[in-house]
């Protein structure tokens, strides 16, 4: 295979399914508010993301989850373990998709006719919870390694690294956040009402998104691809 045949196929089935992935997460929350406010005429955000499921948004959420889902099988990683890593990432992404997240009934927002059952919503933050573990550590320990040894990668492979541990501790700490305030302040009025699920959540997928587009070479790219260590 020559270079260009080389770079042309890398692109098609690495890097391009990256930034798929990177876009999809990073625009998600904002397409899922404005998408409401345009769609579904509902100017009220949302207690989470996931909650978007009862919404006129229903089939983006559900469509955007599925593609990262199939993007996530088809990622090809350094070895068999990575590629372990990122189908149970894609496990967990259906699991989020069949399982529905307890719904607020905001009369001008909600087209769920029923709530959930019980277990269907604490299986869906189970799945939540356990694919964004997955992503901070795609993030953190997949995304960061390297063919070459420290002292011979170049400056943008560093930078890349930096960029990827920043968000793999960005997610982690939004779903401590999150965690601390289900389990000690979510019966305070004023934190509640600032739904701050759906803005940690949110976080979160930006760090989602920032790491893969990153990781798809759209932040610190190498000038010219040549090698599989420029693509790490």
């Amino acid at each position: 295979m020559n270079e260009t045949s080389f770079i042309k196929t890398t692109k098609r089935t690495i890097v391009y399914p990256r930034r798929a992935i990177g876009y999809i997460a990073f625009l998600m929350p904002f397409v899922l508010t404005f998408g409401t406010k345009i769609i579904g005429v509902c100017d009220t955000i949302q207690s989470s993301i996931s909650a978007y499921y009862h919404t006129d948004m229903r089939w983006v959420l559900l469509g955007s989850m599925i593609a990262i889902a199939l993007l996530l099988v088809s990622y090809k990683g350094y070895n068999k373990a990575d590629e372990y890593t990122t189908n149970i990432a894609a496990f967990l992404a259906v699991g989020i998709i069949i399982f529905p997240s307890e719904v607020a009934f905001f009369p001008e927002c909600t087209i769920t006719t029923e709530p959930p059952q019980i277990y269907e919503y604490k299986l869906h933050n189970a799945f939540a919870g356990f694919f964004f573990l997955a992503l901070a550590y795609m993030s953190y320990f997949i995304f960061t390694r390297s063919s070459l040894h420290p002292q011979f990668r170049k400056k943008a492979k560093v930078y890349r690294n930096r960029v990827y541990r920043i968000c793999a501790i960005t997610i982690l700490a939004c779903m401590i956040l999150i965690i601390v305030y289900k389990l000690f302040l979510e019966e305070i009025v004023f934190i509640t009402k600032i739904k701050p699920i759906f803005w940690l959540e949110s976080i979160a997928m930006l760090a989602f998104g920032t790491s893969w587009l990153t990781k798809g070479q759209v932040l610190f790219r190498d000038v010219k691809l040549k090698d599989l260590d420029e693509l790490s």
